[in-house]
């Protein structure tokens, strides 16, 4: 099961909207949350329709007029039980239709002022002291970062508001999910750069004894000016994806060389790690061409 969260800085675009229905039809990606979508009420429906028509969807409408939160899902899979909605988050108990499992999943579109967010805080911890039987997984854009490290120019944080965000992290008992990828999940795409990590997820105790090998992607930005936030709860080749194997014949193929090349020089973002693991993942799937 995969799981997005994504800030798509706005959504009324048509050519957005295809390009996010490609994007989640390529990926199969079953149970969504979008941020900043900034489409009134009145036309949801249709934009809903264009991405993904089959799915259902909730949004936090009756806290601000542009539903700042959306969460989309295939009902084939899961049963969404909303619990809580307000400006900055929506709090729901997810089941999985096909085991009964279950689990909690907060997405979160933090408001950009220091004052704002403390209500958020407040909210997140008065749901975590509700919260001791299953797995939880909190997951948006924190407008804000956990640690100095995780901006790169501009003013850089303040330690009172490093505190503040860390103390409720603490007393939520909760802890960052294990992440790849380029985690400066936001720029400012300008030429004096300013890159922040205010996107990222959280999981309990329970979640990681449900789902241990369970991990975030953090995507190219793509469309918007934030990456997008894949959730995994195995890795790809423990989800029936067979092991790469390399045969002799390809070395004396003609155009081997050229293969390997062109499939390796692809442009690939995020930290060299991530960077090798992507380009011979890529170098892998032309070879099986």
């Amino acid at each position: 099961m995969n799981c997005l969260f994504w800030n798509v800085r706005g959504l009324n675009s048509k050519t957005k909207q295809l390009d996010l229905k490609d994007f989640l039809t390529s990926r199969r990606i079953p149970l969504i949350s979008l941020v900043e979508t900034k489409v009134e009420a009145g036309n949801a429906p249709s934009v809903h329709a264009r991405i993904c028509g089959d799915f259902h969807h909730i949004a936090n409408y009756s806290h601000n007029t542009m539903g700042r939160i959306w969460i989309m899902w295939d009902p084939n899979l899961f049963l969404v039980d909303p619990q809580i909605y307000s400006d900055q988050l929506i709090h729901c108990c997810i089941t999985m239709k096909h085991t009964g499992h279950q689990f909690y999943m907060t997405s979160i579109y933090a408001l950009n002022d220091e004052g704002g967010r403390r209500f958020l805080w407040d909210d997140l911890k008065a749901i975590a002291q509700n919260l001791h039987d299953k797995p939880w997984l909190v997951g948006g854009d924190m407008n804000e970062v956990r640690f100095t490290h995780e901006k790169v120019g501009g003013r850089p944080p303040t330690l009172r508001r490093l505190r503040k965000f860390n103390q409720c992290i603490n007393d939520c008992n909760l802890q960052d999910m294990k992440a790849m990828g380029h985690t400066l999940s936001w720029t400012n795409l300008q030429q004096e750069r300013i890159a922040s990590r205010l996107d990222r997820t959280l999981i309990n105790s329970l979640w990681l004894n449900a789902y241990p090998e369970s991990f975030t992607e953090y995507l190219a930005p793509g469309f918007s000016d934030h990456s997008a936030l894949l959730v995994r709860l195995t890795p790809e080749v423990l989800s029936g994806h067979k092991p790469f194997k390399c045969f002799n014949m390809w070395f004396i193929h003609p155009t081997f060389t050229e293969v390997v090349e062109n499939a390796w020089l692809t442009e690939v973002e995020g930290t060299p790690q991530y960077r090798l693991a992507k380009k011979l993942q890529l170098v892998n799937l032309a070879l099986k061409k």
